[in-house]
């Protein structure tokens, strides 16, 4: 199955910017949807949607990459 051979040393700089690259989709290789299926929609109060409004904005990220990046990045660790 063509797996691409990874070096054992990670530079995790380098990675946390591909992360966030591909969370805001600067990924141009990838199509429209990368491939996502699933939706998954819930309801925000206007205080708790301004919150999370302002913190996508502050990292250069729409609330459903800052969302994404958030549950991602906070489950690897």
């Amino acid at each position: 199955m063509g797996f691409k051979t990874m070096s054992k040393k990670i530079d995790t700089k380098n990675k946390e910017e591909e992360f966030l690259n591909s969370a805001r989709g600067d990924n141009l290789e990838t199509s429209k949807t990368n491939g996502k299926r699933k939706q998954v929609a819930f309801y925000l109060n206007d205080k708790e949607y301004a919150v999370l409004k302002e913190l996508s904005q502050n990292l250069g990220m729409n609330i459903s990459q800052y969302v994404r990046f958030k549950i991602l990045n906070d489950s690897k660790t």
